[in-house]
């Protein structure tokens, strides 16, 4: 395990310091505490860790980037947001060793995502190092191939001996199924949100029939218009088309 003492850690912290002091109040409450930041292990198996810096995480998302973005970096000021004003622990596993290269086999995802949920139970809040609850109510969120692949971490999650997600959000889907790797259905207590704009009718076109049986009361599509870097923008108009709804599946989730 790495701590923040290394560079780009160090980086990290203070970009995220900076975010929660810039970010627009529409994003929460306004963040001025430091996220505390940690890397965990190497190669396409590593993940970092966000945790709230005092109180105990009430919830974890596990957040999947899109292909070839391997850090957390632009991420920063929506992970900032959800670690301070929701009060989460986020996993953000690294799954890939360069470009757009889309995974073969899940192994790295699920080796990660473990990596990092164990992190967070091991975690010890404020001066009298509190503890979060043992189960964590978990959302997995994704943009463009983590769109997809948010699926396939809630269709495994409980044979992997991973927290099942209460609620899923894909945010510009690549693909409703991915090459080689079979997808079991969703949980069908999963609340959905499918968010598409019009490079991704192909990908909401699988997504619906994947979905079909999934309960109506539990699944939304939602047209976005948009590119695809609006997701991790700090303006007023992603943060409610974006952040927001994923804020929303959050606090709803048992």
């Amino acid at each position: 395990m790495r701590a923040v003492g290394r560079p780009v850690l160090m980086a990290l912290a203070v970009f995220t310091t900076v975010l929660a002091a810039s970010a627009p109040q529409a994003a929460g409450r306004g963040s001025s505490a430091i996220v505390g930041v940690t890397d965990i292990g190497s190669g396409a198996r590593e993940t970092w860790v966000l945790l709230p810096s005092e109180d105990p995480a009430t919830c974890i998302v596990v957040f999947l980037h899109g292909a070839g973005e391997h850090t957390p970096s632009r991420f920063l000021g929506w992970l900032d947001h959800l670690a301070l004003d929701e009060s989460c622990a986020v996993v953000f596993p690294r799954y890939q060793l360069a470009g757009n290269t889309v995974p073969t086999t899940l192994g790295d995802l699920r080796a990660g995502v473990s990596a990092g949920i164990a992190h967070v139970r091991r975690a010890r809040y404020g001066f009298e190092r509190r503890r979060s609850a043992t189960t964590l109510r978990t959302v997995v969120a994704g943009v463009g191939l983590g769109g997809s692949l948010a699926f396939y971490y809630a269709a495994n999650a409980k044979r992997w001996g991973l927290p099942v997600p209460a609620a899923i959000d894909s945010i510009f889907p690549t693909a409703g199924r991915l090459p080689g790797l079979p997808l079991e259905r969703a949980p069908r207590g999963a609340h959905v949100l499918v968010q598409v704009g019009d490079e991704n009718r192909a990908a909401a076109a699988e997504l619906r029939a994947y979905l079909a049986s999934h309960p109506g009361s539990h699944k939304r599509f939602q047209a976005v218009h948009g590119t695809h870097d609006a997701p991790v923008q700090t303006t007023n108009s992603s943060v409610n088309t974006f952040w927001s709804p994923l804020d929303a599946l959050i606090d709803a989730s048992p």
